[in-house]
């Protein structure tokens, strides 16, 4: 289940639409359907943080643990997109060939 899954989710089980979410997290009701089809994310953790807020969850809930998203606070509190821990071991062993 990734960031879309969840956040349908997590708006269904609060009873909101898609526009009430909008409107409590200050972006468009388009942004909000947007991130639940999948074809754009947040790109600001104030925002991951504002919509879990509005749902009475966590951030990290609705980024999942995949290891896909991770938050890097430390970076202006922006979300970074990383390869899985798999990918990133196998390249750096080919690196060192």
């Amino acid at each position: 289940m990734g960031f879309k899954d969840r956040l349908r989710e997590k708006r269904v089980e609060a009873n909101l639409t898609q526009a009430a979410l909008a409107e409590k997290v200050s972006v468009t009701a388009r942004t909000i359907q947007n991130y639940e089809l999948g074809s754009r994310k947040p790109t600001k953790y104030e925002v991951v943080k504002k919509i879990a807020e509005a749902l009475n969850t966590t951030p990290e809930y609705l980024l999942g643990n995949s290891g896909m998203l991770v938050l890097a606070a430390q970076d202006a509190h922006e979300i970074e997109i990383l390869m899985p821990k798999r990918t990133q071991t196998r390249q750096k062993s080919k690196e060192k060939k």
